[in-house]
């Protein structure tokens, strides 16, 4: 059946916005949020009941996904506020020609379809890495969110666990796929040698390595 605007239509709107002004969570409050954070231009318009300009909207859409990916902190820093996304952004982006010539990890037939679902969820932050503590209810400050593998101390992060952690089998699965690590430059840091295994054109070899490392890190 054909969805379309009814005579009663206004009044429900009207409604709707009636129960906004009074405080209460509905369809324009969502809305009224989701304007607020596009600016104060914006917000007057559905108080208003003003038309809402679609190419407006999409632009200021762009300025804030722009200002979002452009203000992001370093991942090992403790006052960084988006850890996820500053992870991805600076360790796990992956060059446009992999995306053009579509010769990334999700588009690899080597790859099972549970393996590329595991390492995106890696690369956008899991809960097997206590740095990510936004997924646990421990609440836990971020110097406090140690490798509980080994005795460095470190902080338990992405690159912690591929490269530098010694405990469960994680050496073992690193000496497997040598062929992957060994050309790293040796004075890489941390989003040097992410950004070089994000990167490499042998995209299978990639995924399986985060995909044993994840394995190995889990009890």
């Amino acid at each position: 059946m054909a969805r379309s605007a009814t005579r009663l239509t206004p009044a429900v709107l009207d409604a709707n916005l009636e129960l906004w002004r009074a405080g209460a969570r509905c369809w324009s409050s969502e809305l009224h949020t989701f304007l607020a954070c596009l600016g104060p231009a914006h917000t007057s318009a559905l108080g208003s009941r003003q038309s809402l300009n679609d190419g407006d909207i999409t632009a200021a859409l762009c300025e804030q996904y722009d200002l979002t990916w452009s203000n992001l902190g370093d991942p090992r820093t403790p006052t960084t506020a988006h850890r996820p996304l500053a992870t991805y952004k600076h360790w796990f982006w992956a060059e446009d020609k992999l995306h053009e010539e579509r010769r990334t990890y999700l588009h690899t037939a080597a790859v099972p379809h549970r393996i590329a679902l595991r390492v995106a969820n890696f690369r956008f932050g899991h809960q097997c890495l206590r740095v990510n503590q936004r997924y646990t209810n421990e609440n836990l400050p971020f110097a406090s969110r140690t490798c509980s593998r080994c005795t460095s101390g470190a902080i338990d992060d992405a690159a912690h666990l591929l490269f530098e952690c010694t405990g469960a089998a994680l050496p073992h699965v690193r000496t497997r796929f040598g062929a992957l690590l060994t050309p790293i430059p040796t004075h890489s840091d941390a989003a040097g040698q992410l950004q070089f295994i994000s990167n490499t054109d042998n995209q299978a070899s990639m995924a399986f390595f985060i995909s044993d490392c994840m394995r190995a890190a889990q009890p």
